[in-house]
């Protein structure tokens, strides 16, 4: 072997072991000329390096197992969807109005106040030929229909006023007012003079005034907000009244009278 390989080969390779012929042929008594039976003294030294390397395959740690970045993105999901989702509920006021021709008219004003009743709302106004009703807003269009089927609608209407920013700027004021309410209270129970807490007091009032208009305009678009308004208009009509129909391809069928006809 040549010198620049030994030294590469050094720190490579692990000393032979060393066998000790006398002391065991000495201790066993055998004869000087016997050959030496070396199947022992390998089997033993080859037993010990599989000790040796077995021990350091027991503190190898197991590999973590870490979820896929699917998996993790899926894990997360349900939470942000829930987190991130707004909230498009809006505050809407409804106002409609309807013109309806009906033939007996004392007869249609009679059903038109019995019949916000049924739907859980009320008459609020009542004149001539015209009645004002608040309805529940998940029962107006039904209401409507049931208005439309006592004659001919000849208009109808429907407004809708979008009333939730000053719905919120109300509730975010009344929270505040409150807790200055509350914090001006504790300030009158600390006053150690008249001047003192007569100064508390009037601050006390403005706000406990101003408080109580936010609650009640907050009072006022709830009720709004929950019962629309619908004012209906009824027209007496007659056999006479220019009134065409679609079912009618001429004009004067309805000097005949056969829209009365098929009315009553």
């Amino acid at each position: 072997m040549s010198p620049e390989m030994s030294g590469d080969y050094a720190e490579e390779l692990p000393p032979a072991p060393m066998v000790d012929i006398t002391s065991r042929s000495a201790g066993a008594g055998m004869a000087a000329n016997e050959a030496y039976d070396f199947s022992d003294d390998l089997a033993e030294d080859e037993r010990a390096p599989q000790a040796v390397m077995a021990a350091p395959a027991k503190a190898v740690a197991k590999p973590v197992e870490t979820p896929a970045p699917n998996d993790q993105a899926q894990q997360g999901q349900p939470g942000q969807d829930q987190q991130d989702t707004p909230d498009h509920g809006r505050q809407i006021v409804y106002t409609a109005g309807m013109q309806v021709s009906v033939y007996n008219l004392d007869e249609g004003m009679n059903k038109l106040e019995a019949m916000p009743e049924a739907y859980g709302g009320w008459v609020h106004m009542r004149g001539s030929n015209q009645v004002v009703l608040r309805v529940p807003a998940r029962s107006l269009e039904a209401v409507m229909n049931a208005v439309g089927d006592m004659g001919v609608v000849e208009a109808r209407s429907l407004q809708a006023q979008d009333v939730t920013a000053e719905y919120v700027d109300l509730e975010s004021r009344i929270k505040v007012l409150r807790e200055t309410q509350a914090q001006l209270l504790e300030l009158l129970d600390q006053a150690k003079t008249v001047e003192e807490a007569l100064h508390v007091r009037q601050a006390l009032d403005d706000v406990t005034m101003e408080l109580e208009t936010a609650l009640g305009r907050m009072r006022q678009l709830g009720d709004l907000i929950a019962f629309s308004t619908l004012t209906v208009t009824l027209v007496e009509r007659g056999p006479m009244d220019n009134i065409p129909t679609s079912n009618d391809p001429f004009r004067w069928v309805d000097s005949l009278g056969v829209e009365a006809t098929e009315w009553r």
